[in-house]
């Protein structure tokens, strides 16, 4: 299993979030990570995670639960980015990754 992680920014506090990016069964590819605020580092509960394809397609969405934490799946390999959307902090995208 091939892991990925990665860092970026979300919103005005900023957070942070860590994505894992792995390999499951059938080819389908995981990517799952934590949302922190950058300025506390406290988790931060209710983001909507969406990841997106090479053409910015949403592909899969997620909220993230009471621990800032969030499971997204691909339907294989690819090119993805993830942004972040919540109330009270700017929207932020990640840099793009591969998943193969």
């Amino acid at each position: 299993m091939t892991r990925l992680l990665r860092r970026f920014g979300i919103g005005a506090a900023l957070a942070t979030a860590a994505l894992w990016a792995g390999a499951t069964s059938a080819g389908a590819q995981t990517v799952s990570g934590q949302v922190l605020d950058q300025g506390t580092n406290a988790p931060l509960p209710g983001v909507v995670v969406i990841l997106l394809d090479a053409s910015d397609r949403a592909v899969e969405q997620s909220l993230t639960n009471q621990s800032g934490e969030y499971r997204l799946s691909t339907g294989g390999a690819g090119t993805f980015r993830v942004r972040t959307l919540r109330i009270g902090y700017r929207p932020a995208t990640s840099e793009p990754f591969a998943l193969a």
